[in-house]
């Protein structure tokens, strides 16, 4: 069994007083060519993702009421990567300001890399929100389906649920509130119920004829399979 990690891979030169040092990563030479020839599927996000029949909306119970919740506390080194990575988010064009009546909560959570990821605390609004029952897959029968495969491929979809749109008129709902602004997603955020079912339910429409034949999807990992 041979994999295959496709990732994007850049040569890293690091200038010193006395020497210049080229580290490179080691890639099969076919792969390089391969990851040259498609670079684009590599890059971030140009835009916004287009409009899809499936992109997200978030069904709220009979009588649900808006709520504004009060921001946690920050200390200064938080308030001062909170603002800079909503300061990149408003760039990108992920998020946009709010007058919502709607304020669930921000958070830094530290990653394994010791960076901080800007999370939103959805759980309020999941309460109140008609649970999606798209199913997703079973990890045994994905499984069951490489019975004879040698040659496997792996795909992560990059900045994962951030390539599905919020439906129309729909972004309220998600709008949060930090220290020193309030705003709304413009794309499908991290943390809300129903939104892995979102994005599985519009990776099998896009992949369905490819589906069970040479590729299995679990949300935004994508695995293509072969005997030879």
């Amino acid at each position: 069994m041979y994999i295959i990690q496709l990732n994007p891979v850049e040569d890293t030169i690091s200038d010193t007083s006395d020497s210049t040092t080229t580290t490179t990563t080691a890639i099969p030479p076919t792969i390089q060519t391969m990851i040259n020839q498609f670079h684009t599927i590599f890059q971030s996000l140009p835009q916004l993702p287009p409009s899809r029949s499936g992109d997200h909306t978030i069904p709220l119970i009979p009588g649900a009421q808006p709520f504004r919740l009060r921001p946690y506390r920050y200390n200064p080194f938080q308030k001062n990567e909170i603002e800079r990575q909503i300061k990149e988010l408003l760039q990108k064009g992920l998020i946009q300001p709010s007058s919502s009546p709607f304020a669930s909560l921000a958070l830094l959570v530290k990653k394994k890399t010791g960076d901080w990821r800007l999370c939103v605390d959805y759980r309020r609004l999941n309460a109140l929100t008609i649970k999606n029952k798209y199913p997703l897959p079973v990890i045994d029968e994905l499984l069951d389906e490489l019975n004879g495969a040698s040659w496997f491929t792996s795909l992560d979809m990059c900045s994962g649920f951030h390539q599905i749109g919020m439906a129309k008129h729909e972004e309220y709902k998600i709008a949060f509130q930090t220290h020193n602004g309030h705003y709304e997603y413009c794309v499908m955020p991290y943390g809300v119920t129903g939104g892995p079912a979102t994005f599985q339910g519009i990776m099998n429409d896009l992949l369905a004829p490819f589906l069970r034949v040479f590729v299995v999807i679990f949300i935004d990992d994508v695995l293509i399979y072969s005997k030879t």
